[in-house]
């Protein structure tokens, strides 16, 4: 069906000058092609377990919800269901006494029903216990009050049972709390005994791990790798299979000889470890080494989370587990869609006998509850068939407005702004030729709705001649204050696959009482520009603004929040004042454009004072990712200019251009930055000159992603992309930007 779809595009598009001679080869060529993609993209076998991670939240989602969610997983083809009890900032049960637990606004029976209704739908239930770390929300505030010293405090996200402390009868926290706090939850499944249990062992507080070593007189790695012994054997002398989270094995460190690992040799590929931020610093205490104490790996299942594209594709994590012996090694996602088709995929040519989709928060928060569907639709299309592609691009267009003439739609490139009158939108979106659409909606979130949940629903008709989806959508008669801020969001399912394609916009359109400025005339040859100099404080009181070029964007206004500042600062005309507001805009695919073409970057800019007190050494002149992706224009506090590109150096870190002449205070600065564009088989170049000083020249030794999990563009300020939320990076630029230009090379 996909052969005929598309031989009939091709010869929907075929000039009618073409012989028949000439057509009949077109077709014997195109015929072949196709025929060797169709062949490329036969489906693999699917995994033989195939999990979906949920969240147990019973004080947030009631047990029917849990048996809809049930449903849904059986439909989708999941046959495990691996239930997550604990965690960070909430649980589902507290130890309230030695030997004993009690689940929140739930009862151990309703959890031993909701057990049994999942094991009857076809999906084997599994716990995930936090064994190590992550235990605060777990240990009642009687039980606390009655032993104050059986947590570590300030300990590294969420708190850890301190392993030192001894109970009046001289047992140990794991004696009294852990072990038997899993055999309670072992008796939840009655006479049916449990095949898996998964030890929460990820994301360790090393800090607390530490104290405890130091108590005991033994090592962080000996400590831990303990620990995990004791759980492994309590759970074997039960017949139950144990799976273990194995980021705290991981580090960049692996990637050199030297990194102390017993039957392992080094593998450069392994560029960085989930839990770099404690694994790989030469000061910091390490659980990397637990590995050569680990007993029973044979035995003991690793679920291997990798919540990204993974370096080049690849997850040689997978392939350092499986070197050292466990029984099986599990892929394990998130909601990055391209990351879980690179990992299963991945997975499935090493042999992995499991992939697991967790959702984690995602199961129950309003402001990222839309992403479940995905996951849980997405993940079952790539675990069932690693080999399935979904189309790149989708939607080839869409636009929103209020009228053929709208000045200012929402299309592909850009966000909209539509006058206070507005009370009926137009939708339109041209698909890709090879997908039939089916079940498609258009949604829209009111972002003044605090609870960000309240998205409404528009269907959407398909046209199946013009291959293009329409609908239109009613807005509220009475909408408060405006600039009124809407987030939207196109979904559908592929028809032959079943794939869901989603594209969401955050803040992608706006209720005006005025239209926004533009700022500076027309660029037709820059990805991207702004020119401030004839803008007025009133224009940056609007709080939104055009930039102009290829990617005509509407940028939003933020007002500044730098500590230790007195208020009275306000917007200045001509320039962007970032000592009161910076600016920032989701600009979806510059930065594919700019890793394909390369980029001349051009950026105006006046320091007015040293960055205020805090955390942050720096601050962000312009940002297009974060740390671990992307890209970011910096200043350091002794106002050395910075250029970062991330996923560089041999530990997976950024590399950094740095000018040797530092930025001097109240003086106009002009800073160039260039990227040489994607040729195969060249290694790229990046520069970065600060005025007339010398062009400093890095060459980038590894290929730039493509994905930056489609992070903002920042001016003045840095953004950092998650989960379809935008957390902005205080401080702001302690300065003024007059004008940025974004060209392809």
């Amino acid at each position: 069906m996909l052969l005929n779809r598309f031989l009939a595009t091709c010869l929907k598009f075929a000039h009618p000058s073409f012989s028949r001679q000439g057509m009949l080869a077109l077709l014997i060529l195109l015929l072949t092609f196709a025929c060797s993609v169709h062949t490329n993209a036969s489906p693999a076998k699917p995994f033989p377990v195939r999990a979906l991670h949920l969240a147990l939240r019973p004080h947030i989602i009631s047990m029917a919800q849990y048996r809809q969610k049930i449903d849904q997983a059986v439909a989708q083809d999941y046959n495990m269901l691996i239930l997550h009890a604990g965690g960070v900032h909430a649980s589902a049960y507290q130890v309230s006494e030695p030997g004993k637990i009690e689940f929140n606004q739930t009862t151990s029976e309703q959890v031993t029903q909701l057990l049994d209704y999942a094991r009857k739908a076809g999906l084997e239930p599994v716990f995930e216990i936090k064994v190590i770390g992550k235990q605060a929300s777990i240990i009642s505030k009687s039980l606390l009050n009655q032993h104050p010293s059986l947590l570590v405090k300030k300990a590294f996200h969420g708190g850890a049972l301190n392993l030192a402390y001894r109970f009046p009868d001289g047992r140990d926290a794991y004696d009294v709390i852990t072990l038997p706090m899993l055999d309670n939850f072992i008796a939840l499944y009655g006479k049916t005994r449990p095949r898996y249990l998964l030890l929460g062992t990820d994301e360790v507080p090393v800090d607390a791990l530490e104290s405890s070593a130091k108590a005991l007189g033994t090592t962080t790695p000996k400590l831990f790798a303990s620990l995990i012994n004791r759980c492994v054997d309590h759970l074997l002398a039960q017949g139950i299979t144990p799976i273990m989270w194995g980021d705290m094995f991981l580090s960049g460190k692996l990637n050199k000889p030297g990194h102390g690992i017993k039957g392992f040799t080094a593998d450069p590929r392994i560029l960085d470890g989930n839990a770099s931020y404690l694994n790989n610093s030469d000061q910091a205490p390490s659980t990397l080494l637990a590995m050569n104490h680990l007993k029973n790996r044979d035995k003991i299942i690793i679920s291997d989370w990798h919540y990204g594209t993974g370096t080049h594709g690849e997850y040689p994590s997978v392939d350092y587990f499986q070197t050292m012996g466990f029984k099986d090694v599990w892929g394990t996602t998130w909601y990055d869609d391209d990351g879980i088709r690179l990992f299963s995929r991945y997975a499935s040519k090493r042999g992995c006998g499991g992939m697991i989709a967790t959702a984690w928060h995602m199961t129950f928060t309003p402001s990222v509850i839309h992403h479940f569907p995905a996951i849980l639709n997405n993940a079952s299309v790539y675990f069932r068939n690693p080999t399935y592609e979904p189309v790149e691009e989708p939607i080839v267009s869409f636009r929103l407005a209020d009228s053929d003439k709208s000045p200012f739609p929402a299309t592909e490139i850009s966000g909209g702004v539509f006058p206070k009158e507005t009370r009926q939108l137009f939708y339109e979106a041209t698909l890709a030729p090879e997908l039939l659409p089916q079940n498609a909606v258009l949604m829209i979130r009111d972002e003044q709705n605090k609870t960000l949940s309240a998205w409404e629903t528009f269907p959407l008709r398909f046209d199946a001649q013009n291959h293009r989806l329409t609908g239109r959508m009613t807005l509220p008669s009475k909408l408060g204050k405006l600039p009124h801020a809407y987030s939207m969001m196109l979904r559908f399912l592929e028809r032959d696959s079943g794939y869901m394609v989603q594209r969401f916009d955050g803040q992608y359109f706006q209720i005006m009482a005025h239209q926004p400025s533009v700022a500076g005339k027309a660029m037709p040859d820059a990805f991207l520009a702004a020119d401030f100099s004839q803008f007025t404080q009133s224009d940056f009181k609007a709080k939104v603004f055009y930039a102009t070029g290829q990617f005509p964007t509407l940028m939003q206004v933020i007002r500044a929040r730098h500590k230790n500042v007195a208020p009275a600062y306000a917007p200045v005309d001509g320039v962007l004042n970032c000592q009161y507001e910076a600016s920032w805009a989701n600009v979806p695919g510059l930065w594919k454009q700019i890793v394909s073409k390369g980029m001349r970057l051009t950026l105006t800019f006046k320091m007015i004072s040293e960055m205020p007190a805090g955390k942050k050494d720096y601050a962000a002149l312009l940002s297009m990712g974060a740390f671990n992706q992307g890209m970011r224009l910096l200043i350091n506090r002794d106002r050395t200019l910075l250029l970062q590109f991330a996923e560089q150096d041999s530990d997976n870190r950024p590399i950094w251009i740095t000018s040797p002449v530092k930025v001097k205070l109240n003086q106009w600065q002009t800073v160039q930055v260039t990227l040489t564009p994607l040729t195969p088989g060249k290694k790229r170049q990046a520069t970065l000159q600060l005025n007339e000083d010398k062009t400093q020249v890095a060459q980038l030794p590894n290929p730039i992603s493509p994905y930056n999990g489609d992070a903002p563009l920042g001016l003045g300020v840095e953004f950092k992309r998650f989960s379809n939320n935008s957390k902005r990076t205080w401080p702001l630029l302690s300065g003024q930007i007059s004008s940025v230009q974004i060209k392809p090379y």
